[in-house]
């Protein structure tokens, strides 16, 4: 099954290496990561987590474009993917 959500990316206000990462679909949906590389790799690990672990009801994904209307002020909103195969 293949999950693809969109994230948040803000650059931490008090040490400008970390990016904060929040998915506005899941709760609790935040994560970070030192630099975007691992940001990113956090975000996907949050998300993978989440849809294996920590609640079986998960809710449809927002629109990326309307993420990205509300956070104009977001280093950058991008869609995360994970896929969880049955083993």
């Amino acid at each position: 099954m293949e999950y693809i959500y969109p994230a948040i990316f803000r650059v931490d206000e008090e040490d400008p290496g970390w990016i904060n990462v929040k998915f506005p679909d899941l709760i609790p949906g935040v994560t970070c990561g030192k630099g975007m590389e691992n940001a990113i790799f956090m975000a996907e690990d949050l998300l993978r987590l989440y849809v294996t672990e920590i609640t079986k009801q998960v809710l449809p994904p927002s629109d990326i474009e309307k993420v990205r209307q509300d956070n104009p002020d977001a280093l950058e909103v991008r869609l995360i993917t994970v896929v969880i195969t049955d083993a």
